[in-house]
Parts: structure tokens; C-alpha cells; sequence
């Protein structure tokens, strides 16, 4: 198996995990409090949003080029964070191995 599926798997069960414990430990709209209690957590939680939309402006256009869908994965970021970002890795990755000979398929590439 190739490193790049390794770590994306690898980053998936850690990501997982992290938010399974966060959630059994408070509730999903209890996680949204706790980033507006305090100045540090706003913070945070507005440095992840301003990451996210970025990370999701690249794959809007990434996947443009493509020909895929970007919207499942856009409403999977807005509920879900970055499990919305991973899925859209794991469309590539799977593109990757149904379609290996189609270049337009391989996020790895420079594009153009």
C-alpha cells in the first residue's frame, strides 16, 4: 500500500478518534458552546473556520477540474469539519485506484 493511503488512513482513525472522545465527553452542540466560552476559544475556533474555508475553497476548484461534485463534501465540512475535507480525499483516493490511467484523477499532480 502506498505511504499516501497509509497517512491518509493513519490521520482518518486519529481525527476519529479525537472527535468520538471529544463527543462522548460533550454533546455536539456542547462542543459549539465550548468555543465561544473564553478569548482563546474563539480564537481557535475562528482559526479553524478561516482554515476550513480555505481548505474548502481548494477543493471546490480542485474538484471543478475534475468534474466532481464539491457539495456533498462542503455540507460534510460545515457539519462535520474537516471529516468533510477527508472525504473528499478519500473520493480522490478511490479515483485513484478505479481509474489509474486517467491523469485528471491524481491530486497529487501539479495542475496547470
Amino acid at each position: 500500500m502506498r505511504v499516501r493511503r497509509w497517512l491518509l488512513i493513519a490521520l482518518t482513525a486519529a481525527f476519529s478518534a479525537a472527535s468520538l472522545w471529544a463527543l462522548s465527553e460533550r454533546s455536539y452542540t456542547g462542543l459549539l458552546q465550548f468555543a465561544f466560552q473564553g478569548a482563546a476559544e474563539v480564537q481557535l475556533f475562528t482559526d479553524l473556520t478561516v482554515a476550513a474555508v480555505l481548505a474548502s475553497t481548494w477543493m471546490v476548484r480542485a474538484a471543478r477540474r475534475r468534474g466532481i461534485a464539491s457539495w456533498p463534501f462542503l455540507v460534510l465540512v460545515v457539519a462535520a469539519g474537516s471529516f468533510g475535507l477527508l472525504a473528499y480525499l478519500w473520493r480522490l483516493e478511490f479515483l485513484r485506484l478505479c481509474c489509474f490511467g486517467h491523469q485528471q484523477h491524481l491530486f497529487w499532480q501539479q495542475q496547470q
